[in-house]
Parts: C-alpha cells; sequence; structure tokens
C-alpha cells in the first residue's frame, strides 16, 4: 500500500514540477544500495532502459492471495491441484518432497516457532495442505496452529530440498528463481508416484510471461503441461 500512496503522490508533485535527488537508483543509501544490490553500469542500464515507455511493471503485479511469503504459494497452488487431480487421501501419504532454489531454503526452510515462522515455513503451508486440503487466513493467524498435533505430524512428512541446477537468484530476464518450486508425493503403499512430479514457476494469479499484459496464470489441467516445463 505504502508503495502505491508514493507513486501517486510522486505523480503529483512532478505535475507541479517537483523535482527529486537525480542519482536516487545508484547513489550511496540510495535505492540499489539498500536493497543490497552491486551497482555497475550494465545493470544500471538495464533498470532505466525505457523508463517511462510500456510495457509498464504495473502489468506484472500478480494477486497474493495467501496471507504467507510469495515463494509458499506456487507449493500451495501445486499441492492443491496434485491431491485434487489425484485423489491422494492424507492417510495415504508418506512423504513429500519439495525441490527448491537456495534463494527459497534460505527464506522458507524453517519449523514455525513462532507467529511469524509459519508465515515463512514450507512444512507448515505445505502441512496444512496435506491435512486439510487447503489454506485459509487462520492457517498463518492461529497461534494454536504452532502446537496442532495433527497438523506438527503432517509437517513432519515435508522435506525440503536445495535443486543443485536450479539459479541463486532472480535474473532481469530470466525467470523468477524465488518462486521456483517441483513436489514429488510417495505413498504409504511403497510407490513413487512420478505422476505426481511437479515444477511449477508461477503461483495461480501471477502475470503471464513476466512480460506485461496482466493475464493471471490458469492452473495447468494435465501432468504434460507441468513435464514440459523440465
Amino acid at each position: 500500500g505504502h508503495s502505491c500512496r508514493a507513486g501517486i503522490i510522486v505523480a503529483m508533485l512532478a505535475k507541479d514540477g517537483g523535482t527529486g535527488q537525480p542519482d536516487v537508483i545508484e547513489r550511496k543509501g540510495g535505492l540499489l544500495d539498500v536493497a543490497g544490490v552491486e551497482v555497475t553500469p550494465a545493470l544500471l542500464t538495464k533498470v532505466t532502459a525505457n523508463l517511462g515507455k510500456p510495457p509498464f511493471n504495473v502489468h506484472k503485479i500478480w494477486i497474493k492471495k495467501y496471507p504467507c511469503c510469495f515463494i509458499l504459494h506456487p507449493g500451495i497452488d501445486a499441492l492443491k491441484i496434485l491431491l485434487k487431480e489425484h485423489r491422494v487421501a492424507y492417510s495415504n501419504v508418506e512423504r513429500l518432497d519439495v525441490e527448491t532454489t537456495q534463494f527459497g531454503i534460505d527464506r522458507c526452510d524453517r519449523q514455525p516457532n513462532n507467529m511469524w515462522d509459519i508465515r515463512f515455513s514450507f512444512y507448515h503451508a505445505l502441512g496444512e495442505v496435506l491435512l486439510r486440503g487447503d489454506v485459509d487466513p487462520s492457517t498463518f493467524g492461529d497461534e494454536g496452529k504452532i502446537t496442532d498435533p495433527a497438523l506438527n505430524e503432517a509437517r513432519s512428512k515435508v522435506r525440503v530440498i536445495c535443486h543443485p541446477e536450479w539459479p541463486m537468484t532472480d535474473s532481469y530476464e530470466g525467470e523468477s528463481a524465488a518462486k521456483r518450486i517441483r513436489l514429488t508425493l510417495h505413498t504409504k503403499d511403497g510407490k513413487k508416484y512420478l505422476s505426481l512430479s511437479f515444477k511449477l514457476k508461477e503461483a495461480r494469479g501471477a502475470s503471464q510471461g513476466g512480460g506485461g499484459g496482466g493475464r493471471p496464470q490458469q492452473a495447468p489441467r494435465s501432468q504434460q503441461s507441468y513435464d514440459e516445463q523440465r
């Protein structure tokens, strides 16, 4: 909300002749510096290229459906689709393998020990989906979820793995490393269902293709649509 308000205020000030710090992007204490990004001429060229010209980044905004870290969203969506399409009962779940990037590991590979952690935990979010088939505001807002015995058991079935070939950081011209994820479900009857192995690059509700247009991602309707991305 603050960024939206700031954008409107800046536009109003500019209309009335207001000006700002000319090197606010690259200066010490500027946008890139406070974001921890190393400033290079090549990066500045990318950041400032085509300023004021379409397509605009507003068209890349996606819908944040769940009150938790955006890194968890693709996994929540993929697991909901997986369980619904293949009718896997919780009683038959042995283990869920979650492959992600080091970026995802660093931020969301944590057990939910407090109300902050549950919003940044693969174990908590995907354990809830395994157990109940979905998440809702109480998943991330009910303190009792931290010590819920049934949910603790579900969380213990989740295993988080860093995929060795996936990049650590995002690329301005590539896919989002933060949101790349693949799930593999194992059942108690001793089978490993490769047909239940997914890789999802974006959550449902994300802008399609990342290049503008603002069309939300639709749920893939078959295993093939996932495997083609592998």
